[in-house]
């Protein structure tokens, strides 16, 4: 099969051009627009200095399509990241999907448009001949973006692989004690054969090579840890913020937490609505093999505990993880005082059966990269 460059699929879309470093300021006016449109969203997220730099954080490539009008200005825009995922086991091509925004009907429609034909004929793309997968995520409250994912006139898939939760965890329990050691990770040997036979069970797992790359590049203070339980890791797990890129506004806080940080000095200081706040993420949670939900909850309280209680928190207002309904671990987080915002994870596919999910293996998703 011959395969087309990026930039001859593109000829047959005059509208739509890959965006460069000097379009910056105009993405991020283009997002400024939106959001002051769309005021009553729960969550928003800044890019502001620079629009690239969250992306290239993602150790792979990346792409990022505008849609323009007569006037030349930003109708629209989608970014396309390609990197090396696990796949049931195998470290494969993976796309993620995101930042898909439209400022009207008319555009979504030629977006749409385009983006159906993109899927169709993105293995003939030089690009992404090698990808097997596309995924993207759509906040559960997003209401209209899920009716367009659920049209069959889009001639494209969006297979729904997991219902998760955003958890925003602003304390920890003081009413469970910590069940398991943790300690800073080093890549000896024990720990470089945890990594070899544990990372490939999860599903879209990062690859060892990019968490080396991680770890010596932007893990502040090399923050990644190992939970022993008995002098063996039953899990590896990293800290880090892209706040440096990106910082997220909330507009709504529950009673409960609201009352909390009226009468409690935890934390970087309180949270104010629809003011920029820095979240810590829970980063690669690498889980041992064929542990119950029950055993994967009580490693989970004690990484929360004690990521609380050694001052990793003191310039962060929440930590921010991914919590997967179908194996939730509720428990091990239930007893903090914690916010949550519902999500969907999807693929997208040009075709009605979506990639199995090998069921023994744990879903992962690194939450500060999207």
């Amino acid at each position: 099969m011959d395969l087309i460059s990026l930039d001859e699929f593109l000829l047959d879309y005059p509208q739509i051009s890959l965006a460069g470093k000097k379009d910056n300021e105009d993405i991020l006016e283009f997002y400024r627009k939106l959001d002051m449109e769309n005021s009553n969203q729960s969550i928003k997220y800044d890019r502001t200095p620079n629009f690239f730099k969250f992306l290239e954080y993602s150790y792979g490539e990346y792409f990022v399509l505008l849609l323009k009008n007569k006037k030349n200005e930003i109708a629209g825009i989608g970014t396309v990241i390609k990197r090396k995922l696990h796949l049931n086991g195998v470290l494969e091509d993976v796309c993620y999907l995101g930042d898909l925004r439209v400022n009207s009907l008319r555009y979504t429609i030629l977006w749409r448009s385009f983006y159906a034909e993109f899927i169709k004929k993105m293995t003939s793309i030089k690009e992404f001949s090698s990808v097997k997968v596309n995924y993207t995520v759509v906040l559960a409250e997003n209401l209209k973006a899920m009716k367009a994912l659920s049209s069959h006139k889009n001639k494209f898939y969006y297979h729904l692989k997991a219902n998760y939760k955003m958890v925003n965890i602003i304390a920890p329990s003081f009413l469970v004690k910590q069940s398991h050691q943790v300690e800073m990770f080093e890549f000896s040997d024990m720990e470089n054969q945890f990594l070899e036979r544990e990372m490939n069970n999860h599903y879209l797992m990062i690859s060892q090579e990019e968490l080396r790359f991680r770890f010596a590049n932007f893990y502040d203070e090399k923050r990644l840890y190992k939970v022993l339980k008995d002098g063996e890791i039953v899990a590896v797990f990293g800290l880090w913020s892209p706040q440096d890129s990106k910082t997220i506004e909330i507009g709504h806080l529950s009673s409960l937490i609201r009352w909390f940080y009226n009468f409690s000095k935890i934390g970087f200081s309180a949270p104010k609505l629809n003011k920029k706040l820095k979240p810590l993420y829970l980063n690669n949670l690498i889980f041992k093999k064929d542990m119950n939900v029950k055993e994967r909850s009580l490693i989970l309280s004690s990484i929360i505990r004690y990521t609380f209680h050694s001052n990793k928190m003191d310039h962060y207002h929440f930590l921010t993880m991914a919590d997967f309904e179908d194996e939730s671990l509720y428990d091990g987080y239930k007893w903090c005082y914690h916010q949550t915002v519902g999500a969907k994870l999807f693929e997208v596919s040009k075709v009605q059966e979506g990639l199995i999910h090998d069921s023994s293996s744990y879903l992962s998703l690194d939450l500060s990269l999207i």
